[in-house]
């Protein structure tokens, strides 16, 4: 055996094993809990600007890695998020995923709530969530906002998003979940009366 064929044995098959890398972190990466994006400075910046909530408001309104709303769409709701921050107190996301790939709707929800308690320090995220690919719509609550839906209230608002979202009103489905978990809140923050 000539003495280059010993350094040329172990590289040979240097093509499969980057295929076989690159195949891995495709399939890992997009479910590792990075579905956060930040805009503005580093952590450190953001501690300075006023703690882990600051930092926490920069995160995007409209988590939409499958460019499934136009421009026009996505700003309408953001403004949407905003308004509905402000008149709630809670963090509202709207999500988009081309499809769970067989992972149960609640794992997932809990998965993102575990990240964004990771990143903001409370896990007082509103999601409200729509995956074309499994024909699915969502809605799930952090456990430090003040109502946590049973399973009926989610239910409901999901059945008022499942017309809409079959007829393609993505937006619109987006919107009734927002002002589903809205009226929730609300209700949550009145008075009780005897």
């Amino acid at each position: 055996m000539p003495a280059g064929d010993i350094l040329r044995h172990p590289l040979r098959h240097w093509r499969w094993f980057a295929l076989a890398f690159v195949l891995t972190a495709g399939f890992i990466l997009p479910w590792s809990g990075g579905a956060f994006r930040y805009v503005g400075d580093d952590a450190d910046g953001a501690e300075e600007a006023g703690g882990a909530s600051a930092y926490a408001q920069e995160v995007e309104r409209v988590i939409d890695p499958i460019g499934l709303f136009e421009a026009d769409e996505a700003r309408r709701l953001s403004a949407a998020v905003d308004q509905a921050r402000a008149r709630s107190g809670a963090r509202f996301v709207v999500l988009t995923t081309r499809g769970l790939r067989g992972e149960d709707f609640d794992r997932f929800a809990s998965r993102f709530h575990g990240g964004w308690e990771r990143a903001t320090g409370q896990n007082d995220a509103a999601i409200v969530f729509v995956s074309p690919g499994d024909s699915l719509v969502g809605v799930s609550t952090g456990h430090d906002l003040p109502i946590r839906p049973t399973d009926a209230e989610r239910q409901a608002i999901i059945e008022r998003m499942k017309p809409l979202a079959r007829q393609g009103e993505f937006e619109a489905a987006m919107m009734t979940g927002m002002e589903g978990i809205e009226d929730l809140l609300a209700k949550a923050a009145a008075p009780n009366e005897t």
